[in-house]
């Protein structure tokens, strides 16, 4: 690989040329997109009839009416006591609630980046400014749109994000209790990140377990029963369970109505079921019966609902196993271990029955990591191949967004593949080999 002045490899002696330019285009691109999130957030929230906030906002108000949790529109991904503690969005008119929500959403993005920060700091050297601001610019410049995208959606998305960031900074730090308290908190916001209790366990981190698990339950419980009392709340959380671990349940979702199987959803089994078998295309969306534009779905076989069940359970069953053995074998050390929770945060996604497009912004741990591996493989003179075509697959998932016979065939979680499989390459190397 070609070197610039004084030996530095030619990215490093770029980034080192240009360095206040870049760090004046990235806090403009930040400030930007911050404004632009907070206005498009507002204004497709504010209306209180479109778009995510529809749900939040609309059974804040039914409970603060005395409504019921049980009689509320069905959220299987949220605990009851998260929903109970949007109550006082209900007390707000639509236009207030708006401006609460896009406020919350935007100190949740500062956090999550405040965290990747502190992150960075500690597994750089002390002198290398270059590397963090080449490592940090290329993951928020990937992740952007996806941060837009959850404004744009009204979505709770960057809650479990900032709270995942957190539980990074304080893996990188060697403290484990406060990285359980953390991930408890994503899982209180957003269940589906309870996937990553394994993960603890699996690095044999029990206590960070316990304490990931007793977090989100003592305060859904607890929210609940100080506002409804213990026995109603009883009654919320066993509706919960049972709609969650048996109507959502993975390869239940193949036998869901037709608008769940639509390319909005890029959960393995609603992609296997687009893929595997003719899928009748949904003229109406999830959101309270909004028109949707009609796809084309992908559909490359013609199997009966078993045999696609028998699929979608081999290879969750093939990717846990493999997941579980490489968290298991790997190495202890700050870095492996920020690595596995990047992994393991795209796991989310894979794994999840119903995964939407602005889950993808829980990806952002693996893309920094990439783009600092991808320096460090510069600097050495090395091509760096494994780390760029991770990010560069990344980028062309993004832009293959806008196909949605695309996301049809699943293109998310096809990207979430690669990328999980670039990170891991990386994990393979030698200490020596990938450190500087």
């Amino acid at each position: 690989m070609q070197t610039g002045v004084g030996g530095h490899s030619s990215l490093e002696a770029w980034v080192h040329r240009h360095e206040v330019a870049l760090r004046r285009g990235l806090w403009a691109y930040a400030v930007a997109l911050g404004v632009a999130s907070v206005a498009i957030g507002f204004h497709r929230a504010a209306p209180g009839d479109r778009y995510d906030f529809k749900s939040f906002y609309g059974d804040a108000a039914f409970l603060a009416r005395g409504g019921d949790l049980v009689d509320c529109r069905l959220l299987e991904w949220y605990l009851p006591g998260f929903r109970v503690m949007l109550t006082p969005l209900g007390r707000l008119d639509s236009r207030a609630a708006a401006a609460v929500w896009s406020g919350i959403n935007l100190i949740m993005s500062v956090v999550a980046f405040a965290a990747l920060a502190c992150c960075a700091r500690r597994l750089t050297n002390p002198d290398q400014r270059d590397a963090r601001l080449w490592s940090i610019g290329a993951a928020f410049f990937l992740i952007a749109p996806l941060v837009f995208y959850n404004f744009q959606i009204s979505q709770v998305s960057l809650w479990p994000l900032a709270m995942l960031m957190l539980a990074a900074a304080a893996v990188v730090a060697g403290r484990w209790q406060p990285t359980g308290a953390w991930l408890g908190l994503a899982i209180f916001f957003k269940f589906i990140p309870a996937l990553l209790v394994g993960w603890l366990v699996l690095r044999r981190r029990f206590a960070a377990a316990a304490v990931a698990i007793i977090v989100p339950a003592a305060l859904s419980f607890g929210i609940d029963a100080a506002v409804h009392g213990p026995r109603q709340a009883c009654n919320h959380h066993a509706h919960w369970f049972d709609v969650s671990f048996h109507r959502s349940a993975g390869a239940a979702f193949l036998e869901r109505e037709a608008e769940w199987k639509t390319h909005e959803n890029q959960g393995l089994a609603a992609t296997l079921g687009r893929l595997l078998q003719p899928t009748p295309t949904a003229t109406t969306g999830v959101l309270g019966g909004e028109v949707r534009r009609q796809v084309r779905q992908v559909n490359i076989a013609n199997l009966d609902a078993d045999t696609i069940r028998w699929i979608y359970r081999g290879i969750m069953a093939a990717s846990g196993l493999t997941l579980a053995a490489l968290t298991f074998r790997a190495r202890r050390e700050s870095e492996t271990e920020f690595a596995l929770l990047a992994i393991w945060c795209v796991a989310i996604i894979w794994f999840a029955p119903l995964a939407r497009q602005y889950y993808e912004c829980w990806g952002l741990p693996a893309l920094w990591f990439l783009a600092d591996r991808l320096w460090r493989h510069q600097a050495a003179g090395s091509r760096g191949l494994v780390c760029s075509t991770g990010l560069i697959i990344w980028l062309l998932g993004c832009l293959a967004w806008i196909a949605p016979e695309l996301r049809a065939a699943g293109i998310n979680q096809w990207v979430n593949l690669i990328v999980m499989g670039a990170v891991v390459c990386e994990l393979s190397r030698p200490p020596e080999t990938a450190a500087m």
